[in-house]
């Protein structure tokens, strides 16, 4: 079964805990259905209450849209919340005293879902996955902005959430959707993964096209979003070397890191594919590099906060008492680079060993 077919969570309007794994081009199999207590597991969600930001005029105002452009293409033009669905893998070990992440997963069919193998790195991650029924490429976009809000809003109000580890993700059409909705909701959403798919606020010059660009989608983010999405969000693309959105996600990736100077853009290129999903491996190591500058500031902190307790101690001892401490912290460090010292020179040793037998 090709990996780009294995849909997750095809949980339908039934209303029925199911997990069908669908394959485009081979017959459909069976997915094992981990075991769910309501709140773990594959689980179907409906919603009680809307994020304000998820209101139709306001994702208007946001997007630049007008209402009367608006009710043109949809006379309605209402989110109704309470009429909406959602399908979900909350993790087995989840537990509140450990706060998880959330990837908002915007689809591109009728059904939420993403590819089953993900489960696996979503449980070792301590992510919940969550994607909305009828929030694919054809709906309309405001929808599918609007129901990426609220299930991130709503998730918040049922289970124990890590704010910092909130992200919005997509493949295709549904990544073009995922880069409006973290450029713009920064404050919800502390990164996106774009995979196969990207929209921007300018317009990107086309490679060895003379005055030809792909099009600004979307407004620039404006006044506390601006600064929030280009120092703390979080930027990841994944796309196939042979993807045909490969040289637009490219050019984008570019301009955020080089003009723009986004401080954290990174770019996962998966050689010898095309326009599919990222497998288990891949999967991961987007992760990998969506979570590194989060990782990598939260151990600053704890470094800072331990030289500040460790000051404060300091002060409060007197002066044999601190040299003490001083002499201990020191003897500590230098174990510690003496025991790294001995570790490289038996591992040149045993590389030497290994070159010499090789030559034998």
């Amino acid at each position: 079964m090709g990996r780009a077919g294995i849909l997750l969570l095809l949980l339908l309007a039934l209303g029925v805990r199911s997990l069908t794994a669908q394959a485009e081009a081979t017959g459909g199999a069976k997915v094992p259905i981990p075991k769910d207590d309501g709140r773990r597991g594959v689980i179907r969600l409906q919603f009680p209450a809307s994020h304000p930001n998820s209101d139709i005029r306001r994702i208007a105002h946001r997007m630049g849209w007008t209402m009367s452009f608006i009710r043109k293409n949809d006379p309605v033009a209402k989110h109704a919340i309470k009429e909406c669905s959602y399908v979900a893998y909350v993790p087995k070990s989840y537990d509140a005293k450990n706060p998880a992440g959330i990837m908002v997963w915007v689809p591109v069919g009728v059904e939420g879902g993403f590819p089953s193998e993900w489960i696996k790195v979503l449980e070792k991650r301590n992510l919940i996955g969550i994607s909305a029924n009828r929030s694919g490429n054809d709906r309309l976009i405001w929808y599918r902005v609007a129901l990426a809000i609220d299930a991130a809003f709503n998730l918040k109000k049922s289970y124990s959430i890590d704010d910092e580890r909130v992200y919005v993700a997509g493949y295709s059409g549904g990544g073009r959707v995922a880069s409006r909705v973290a450029m713009h909701y920064p404050g919800i959403f502390h990164g996106g993964i774009y995979n196969g798919g990207c929209n921007y606020f300018k317009r990107i010059p086309r490679p060895a096209a003379d005055r030809a660009y792909w099009p600004k989608r979307f407004p620039r983010p404006r006044g506390r979003a601006t600064g929030l999405v280009r120092t703390r969000s979080r930027h990841v693309f994944v796309c196939g070397a042979t993807d045909p959105n490969r040289a637009q996600s490219l050019g984008i990736y570019r301009d955020m890191k080089r003009n723009e100077r986004f401080n954290n853009v990174a770019w996962i290129e998966i050689p010898a594919v095309g326009h599919v999903y990222p497998d288990n491996h891949w999967f991961a190591k987007t992760l990998d590099a969506l979570e590194a500058p989060l990782l990598e500031a939260r151990a600053k902190k704890q470094r800072a906060a331990a030289k500040r307790d460790l000051r404060r101690r300091l002060i409060k001892l007197g002066q044999p008492e601190r040299e003490a401490a001083r002499a201990a912290a020191k003897k500590k460090r230098d174990a510690k680079i003496l025991e790294q010292k001995q570790k490289a020179v038996i591992e040149r040793a045993k590389k030497r060993a290994a070159e010499k037998s090789k030559l034998k």
